[in-house]
């Protein structure tokens, strides 16, 4: 098989995965999630009410973490996708000026165009998906190690007092 062949066929395939992907339903719940958190600003609206702002906006990510895991199933898309909710959830506990950058700071657009670029292969868009990756993997392991070795610490502080108390 020739080389152009090959190269022709790749790009069909790669053109038929967007097509089936675009004409899915997760891809639609996605496109409506960054219309109505971003754009009609739902995200910080919600972010108003206590308990809500915190839970609701997440539920809206459930379309892109499904195209990133079963439809595109890529590691670096999907732990990139977790840094950019992650980033939305600690600027959104800020007190009063959370809700604030809540309005400039949105997520849902920049993960749909993420989620767009990576599946019609925009070199920019694969680079900077890796480059986050392996950053937010670095961090998430360093933060494991930390919470590990800080209950390891508060149990032996619990147990050093309970011991002190029984004597």
């Amino acid at each position: 098989m020739n080389t152009s062949l090959k190269e022709e066929q790749k790009l069909l395939k790669k053109a038929e995965r967007k097509l089936r992907m675009e004409q899915s339903r997760s891809y639609r719940a996605m496109k409506s999630a960054t219309k109505m958190m971003d754009d009609y600003y739902l995200d910080p609206i919600l972010g108003l009410v206590p308990v809500v702002g915190d839970i609701v906006p997440h539920l809206f990510n459930a379309s892109f973490f499904y195209i990133s895991i079963f439809k595109i199933r890529s590691y670096a898309l999907t732990v990139t996708l977790l840094r950019n909710v992650l980033i939305d959830t600690f600027v959104g506990m800020i007190p009063y000026v959370g809700i604030v950058l809540d309005f400039f700071y949105k997520s849902y657009r920049e993960n749909t165009i993420l989620i767009e670029g990576f599946v019609n292969d925009d070199p920019n868009i694969v680079k900077k998906v890796k480059r986050r990756a392996v950053y937010t993997t670095i961090f998430i392991v360093v933060l494991g190690v930390a919470i590990y070795y800080l209950a390891v610490f508060l149990w032996w502080t619990v147990t050093q007092l309970v011991e002190m108390i029984m004597r």
